[in-house]
């Protein structure tokens, strides 16, 4: 089986698994069109193949692991750092996979305390960075003359 029709099936599996079949559903995820979506799947003049750059858009729109459809026959051989970040990447899978279960207000509820921690957590990064006399002189009220 060519590149091309292993990607095309693992799609197919993804769209199952995840999306209950709901090839607009994946769409939608992947920012792509309904009916480029369909296109992949067509026979005839009208059907398109999955590329590589159009593989590794859709692992990054729905955070598969890298290479899952990329290089599907795992010809790529990659360093354990890689192998770490793969499994990390699972994770981060899971993790996200159970945020899109929660009701669209719980959902909102936890990137609101997010961003606030985000926001706290770059605050003292900022300071943190800064030498105790640079946050000594911002902290001085300056004269003008």
């Amino acid at each position: 089986m060519d590149v091309f029709k292993l990607r095309e099936q693992l799609v197919k599996t993804l769209i199952a698994k995840r999306y209950g079949g709901s090839k607009a559903a994946f769409a939608r995820d992947i920012h792509k069109s309904p009916t480029t979506v369909s296109r992949w799947f067509m026979k005839g003049p009208n059907h398109k193949n999955i590329g590589e750059d159009v593989a590794r858009h859709i692992e990054d729109a729905i955070t598969v692991p890298r290479g899952y459809l990329v290089d599907p026959r795992g010809t790529v051989t990659t360093s354990p750092v890689a192998h770490s970040a793969r499994a990390s990447e699972g994770l981060e899978s899971e993790l996200l996979d159970a945020f899109r279960e929660l009701s669209a207000l719980r959902q909102t509820e936890i990137v609101k305390k997010l961003s606030v921690e985000a926001l706290r957590a770059s605050k003292r990064r900022t300071t943190n960075g800064k030498d105790k006399e640079d946050v000594a002189e911002t902290a001085k009220p300056q004269t003008i003359r």
